[in-house]
């Protein structure tokens, strides 16, 4: 092989093999994040994303997506529900503020996320598992699978 071709077929060998150790640590670190355990959003970072359909009583279902985000202190949400099966417009989304609240005991503590906590407030209860559970009123200390929201 002529010298003049080995220095930039070498360069193209090299070049290939660090997108390739690129991509094989991509997944990792993204597998990492996704196995760190639940916490307050503070420990999240700045947005954290939650999605499921939720019981209706005149629909098929409400597919949920929740987003929370804090940036310079300033806490917003954004709620988009699509009532399924349902006629249009069956597509809302809310904004607003939202609140996190620590309720219970010490041993016990559960951290609640309030959104609008000055107008009609909607709560959501943090589960071990990082998902979040709507509370719908009374004591809401029996799980209910079919009110929760999973972590993406």
């Amino acid at each position: 092989m002529p010298s003049s071709l080995r220095l930039p077929l070498l360069l193209l060998v090299l070049a290939l093999a660090a997108c390739q150790r690129q991509q094989d640590a991509a997944p990792a670190a993204k597998g990492d994040a996704a196995e760190a355990p639940p916490g307050p959003i503070a420990d999240f970072g700045a947005e954290r994303t939650w999605q499921g359909v939720l019981p209706c009583s005149d629909c098929l279902g409400i597919d949920t997506r929740l987003v929370l985000r804090e940036q310079g202190g300033r806490r917003r949400y954004r709620l988009e529900e699509t009532y399924l099966g349902a006629p249009e417009p069956n597509r809302f989304e809310r904004e607003g503020g939202w609140t996190e609240q620590h309720e219970g005991g010490d041993d016990a503590a559960m951290t609640v996320y309030v959104l609008d906590p000055d107008r009609a407030p909607r709560r959501f209860r943090l589960e071990p598992d990082g998902g979040i559970e709507l509370l719908t009123g009374g004591t809401d200390a029996a799980p209910a699978p079919e009110y929760r929201l999973q972590r993406l």
